[in-house]
């Protein structure tokens, strides 16, 4: 009786913590609203569960961060941790960021990546300059893209807009924190809209945008490949003057959650 009961509680620990890793994993919900209050109620179920059926507290243990002041390697691990192709470091506004990008990218391997139930990738990105969002079919101005996959798997593929409006009340369109044919307004999301533009809005208050990403998926496996870039006509991967992007504070997690008890 005693062994059964040890297997049935195990089995429920193991059902228990998929169900935790597949809510966050497969979160995609349809607006800017919906979203952040599907995150909230998905925490407060999450601790409440979890409050009184865990042995223990989730874990998280920082496997890399970079804010690209010191160069390309991290700072929690040996050089061997990571590999960048395309990489560059630049300074916008009295700090160090990866980039800046046109149209193009870089990839970034994080190796020898210890087990965890989930990974967590957060990092601060830079739009600079004159990005034309969703695009505009009456003057043949195609949409500014930009796109982030982990392992080959499409997780961002939307528009930023940026036409110095430093509101949440302009008279235009992106798509983002939304997928590609979304339609929010210029600015959702972002955290910081009065920051200098690098070249077409050079010194300009409102010329680039700060917005913070992060995301969990759950692990694959040792090793982690991350491709960032975009798809902006009218630049190329030497001319980007018009429209740009960076990176800073690129940080990975990892995540354990207990077994139930």
């Amino acid at each position: 009786m005693e062994k059964k009961l040890e297997t049935h509680m195990t089995n429920g620990s193991i059902y228990f913590r998929k169900i935790i890793l597949n809510a966050f994993s497969r979160l995609k919900p349809t607006t800017h609203k919906k979203r952040h209050q599907t995150i909230i109620l998905i925490n407060m179920i999450t601790v409440f569960l979890l409050s009184g059926c865990l042995n223990d507290q989730v874990t998280e243990k920082t496997i890399y961060f970079n804010d690209f002041e010191d160069g390309l390697d991290g700072k929690t691990k040996t050089k061997s941790i990571s590999s960048f192709q395309n990489a560059r470091i630049e300074n916008y506004d009295g700090s160090n960021v990866l980039g800046r990008f046109g149209f193009d990218g870089f990839l970034m391997n994080l190796n020898n990546v210890p087990e965890f139930d989930m990974i967590e990738v957060s990092f601060d990105l830079y739009i600079h300059d004159s990005w034309e969002g969703n695009g505009n079919s009456n003057n043949n101005n195609q949409p500014d893209i930009w796109i982030f996959n982990i392992d080959s798997h499409n997780i961002v593929y939307s528009t930023f807009i940026n036409t110095l409006c430093q509101t949440h009340q302009c008279n235009t369109q992106q798509s983002y924190p939304n997928s590609l044919g979304s339609l929010n307004p210029e600015n959702a999301d972002a955290l910081n809209t009065n920051l200098p533009g690098v070249c077409k809005f050079d010194s300009i208050l409102g010329g680039t945008k700060q917005y913070r990403y992060s995301k969990k998926f759950n692990q694959s496996g040792s090793s982690i490949e991350f491709f960032l870039g975009a798809q902006l006509p009218g630049v190329t991967a030497t001319d980007y003057c018009l429209k740009s992007w960076s990176i800073d504070n690129f940080k990975v997690i990892g995540i354990t959650i207990p077994e139930i008890l």
